[in-house]
């Protein structure tokens, strides 16, 4: 289990009392590595190198999820590339974002990229915020985010056409209780 927001728990199904049971050779650091470290994130993140990117739009299928996830997953798969590259990954938040606001906040976007940075953007679900759609459609590629048993799968095959389905790269499947689904 890996918990997106604070880097909680990862690992197997241990009891609350902390103990894995007798076929565990796992120690309680073991459970305790930050979600960069573990091989799902470290996956998920060299399979988005797959693409040549400068900016990556992670948005979610629809308005449904735990709170706050995409910026979860934005902020683990960015530490994520710090590690694998050495070099900066910046997260943008774009969720809230005015359509009045959109020009300044791509050339922001767009400083960054000059500097050699990458950058992930964590939008709003394109179905609460029109805005979503060009910050995403300018990107270099896109990741939809999906809450396992929340996401309208109706809504997410909706924000996928209004994007476009060449701009993503993939998907990523993020359990009801905000944890990585592997």
């Amino acid at each position: 289990m890996k918990h997106l927001p604070n880097g909680g728990h990862v690992g197997g199904g241990g009891s609350p009392g902390g103990s894995s049971g007798p076929s565990s050779n796992l120690t309680t650091t073991d459970k305790i590595l930050p979600p960069w470290k573990h091989i799902a994130w470290q996956k998920l993140w060299l399979a988005t190198q797959r693409k040549d990117w400068r900016t990556l739009a992670l948005v979610p299928g629809s308005k449904h999820g735990p709170a706050e996830y995409v910026k979860g997953v934005a902020h683990i798969l960015a530490r994520t590339g710090m590690i694998h590259r050495g070099a900066p990954v910046r997260v943008t938040d774009g969720t809230g974002l005015a359509l009045h606001d959109l020009i300044s906040f791509m050339e922001q976007v767009q400083r960054c990229v000059a500097y050699g940075d990458r950058v992930i953007l964590a939008l709003d679900a394109v179905t609460e915020n029109p805005a979503s759609i060009p910050v995403a459609e300018a990107s270099d590629g896109v990741v939809l985010c999906v809450a396992l048993g929340q996401t309208d799968m109706s809504a997410a095959q909706k924000t996928i056409e209004e994007i476009g389905r060449a701009r993503f790269i993939g998907s990523i499947v993020v359990g009801a209780d905000g944890t990585i689904a592997t």
